[in-house]
């Protein structure tokens, strides 16, 4: 899958905040992907989040997330103008990871 097991993350958890500058998407973007995967009766874990029990915050892990953006918006062929863009833009994400990647 692209090379997502040679992506180290600095951690393996991460606040959606953190998320976002650890995997370069845009927060809109982001809000964008999660409303549309829940609206197709995707869960937000299958993405990656979760929450501690009796806890308000949600965590988010790096890797299923970006696992997720692989499956669903780079390998995935969109129909649409929109996806096809959403495709490449993820791709961009992805190759930017790679290239951080290497120089950690």
């Amino acid at each position: 899958m692209i090379g997502l097991l040679d992506i180290k993350f600095t951690k393996e958890i991460f606040t959606e905040k953190e998320l976002l500058k650890e995997i370069p998407v845009s927060r809109a973007t982001f809000h964008r992907y999660k409303a549309e995967w829940c609206s197709k009766g995707g869960s937000l874990s299958e993405m990656g989040m979760f929450q501690l029990k009796n806890s308000r915050r949600r965590f988010w892990l790096a890797g299923k997330f970006l696992a997720w953006l692989v499956s669903h918006k780079v390998l995935d062929k969109g129909a649409f103008d929109y996806e096809q863009l959403d495709q490449e833009q993820s791709l961009l994400v992805v190759n930017k990871l790679e290239g951080l990647n290497d120089n950690r």
